[in-house]
C-alpha cells in the first residue's frame, strides 16, 4: 500500500470509530433513567425517566388523564387523550388507575406552568404493580 491508501484507510477507520461513539451516546440518551420523584429537577426537562410510586390522586378532563405520583415528593403524570386512546386499544384503561395504586411510569420530563410533569410516550409506559 502506498501512503495515500494508508491515509484513506486510517481516515475510514477513524470515521467508523467516531460514528460508533456517536451512536452509543445517542442510544444511551434515549434510555430512561430510573429516578425518584424527589430527584427530578428542572435539569431533567427533556430527558426520559422511569419513576415509581403511589398514585395519590387521579382524574380526567376532556379525555386527558392526570395522575399524581408520590414517593415522598409528588410529580404529575399527564396522559393526553391520544395516548389514552392507544392504551384502551391495547386493553389498558387509564381510568382503571386508581388512588393507592403503585405504578412505574416511563416518560419525558417537561415543565408546564412552573411545574414538572412526566409525559408517558407509549401505550405501555405505565405499569400497574398493584
Amino acid at each position: 500500500m502506498n501512503n495515500e491508501h494508508l491515509a484513506i484507510a486510517a481516515f475510514c477507520l477513524l470515521a467508523a470509530l467516531l460514528a460508533t461513539g456517536v451512536m452509543a451516546l445517542t442510544v444511551k440518551s434515549m434510555q430512561a433513567v430510573e429516578k425518584k420523584a424527589a430527584d427530578i429537577t428542572l435539569q431533567d426537562a427533556g430527558s426520559k425517566v422511569r419513576v415509581y410510586g403511589t398514585i395519590v390522586s387521579a382524574y380526567s378532563s376532556n379525555g386527558n388523564f392526570f395522575l399524581k405520583l408520590c414517593d415522598g415528593k409528588c410529580i404529575k403524570i399527564v396522559v393526553f387523550s391520544a395516548l389514552a386512546k392507544q392504551m384502551r386499544e391495547h386493553s389498558i384503561d387509564p381510568a382503571s388507575i386508581k388512588q393507592q395504586s403503585f405504578v412505574y411510569v416511563e416518560g419525558t420530563v417537561q415543565e408546564y406552568q412552573g411545574e414538572l410533569e412526566v409525559l408517558p410516550s407509549y401505550y405501555n409506559s405505565i405499569e400497574l404493580v398493584h
